[in-house]
């Protein structure tokens, strides 16, 4: 076995020595070595001789898997540009800023605002976080979502990370400026905020409806001013007529 080892070795070197005058020659004796560190056994070297002489980034991590190297997994899938691979594996190696990093530069807000989501108290130890810095990055990452999904037009994912938002305001605030008024709507009456839902009513410029939230918050003049311009809108209707001059 040793002798083999020697000659899986020997394979590497000849290819260093190939590799400026012919590199195809030299990336077959590379693979060769790889396959005889393989076959002995000897899965570590192999790994690293498909990653770092080979450049088989997809082999190199099937073998850096089978030696539960997570954060060896993910660089490879990173260089691979397969960027959700890179960061699950990541996150199974308890790697938060390159989690984060890779999340951030190749916008895969959602994957790591679900990680975050369903990180347990034992995980958060091992991330080195606690609730309330985790909670800062579940906004973080819903923040920097909306902005970069807002941009792009990608109504689904906006919607989706909208509705993740924690506070209230930042929701509202939100559906507001892209403009999810019928979302919004739903939202406060939900809330029992009738006030509110009247105004995302207006926004729709649905003043029927407007007028019957206002009145349910007791906004009477609100009520009148929205029922008088859904009349003007659908035309004259003599019961709500008599109904406003009641």
């Amino acid at each position: 076995e040793l002798e083999k080892l020697a000659e899986a070795h020997e394979l590497e070197m000849i290819g260093d020595k190939n590799f400026t005058d012919n590199e195809a020659k030299a990336m077959s004796n590379y693979r060769s070595a790889a396959l005889a560190f393989q076959n002995l056994n000897y899965i570590v070297e192999s790994a690293r001789c498909f990653e770092n002489k080979c450049k088989d980034y997809k082999y190199a991590a099937v073998l850096y898997e089978k030696l539960s190297n997570w954060g060896k997994v993910a660089s490879c899938y990173e260089k691979l540009e397969s960027y959700l691979l890179a960061i699950n594996f990541y996150w199974k190696d308890y790697d938060l800023d390159n989690a984060l990093r890779i999340s951030r530069v190749n916008h895969q807000y959602i994957t790591i605002l679900n990680e975050l989501r369903n990180c347990n108290e034992q995980e958060l130890v091992k991330f080195h976080i606690n609730s309330n810095q985790r909670d800062n990055l579940v906004n973080d990452t819903i923040r920097r979502g909306i902005i970069y999904f807002g941009s792009k037009f990608k109504r689904d994912k906006l919607f989706y990370l909208i509705n993740q938002c924690t506070v209230a305001n930042d929701k509202r605030r939100y559906m507001e400026k892209y403009q999810f008024y019928e979302q919004l709507v739903e939202f406060e009456i939900s809330q029992n905020n009738f006030d509110k839902a009247a105004k995302g009513y207006v926004l729709l410029k649905d003043f029927h409806n407007a007028s019957l939230n206002y009145e349910k918050s007791n906004l009477l003049f609100e009520s009148i001013q929205c029922g008088i311009v859904s009349i003007r809108q659908k035309g004259i209707n003599s019961d709500h007529i008599i109904a406003l001059d009641a």
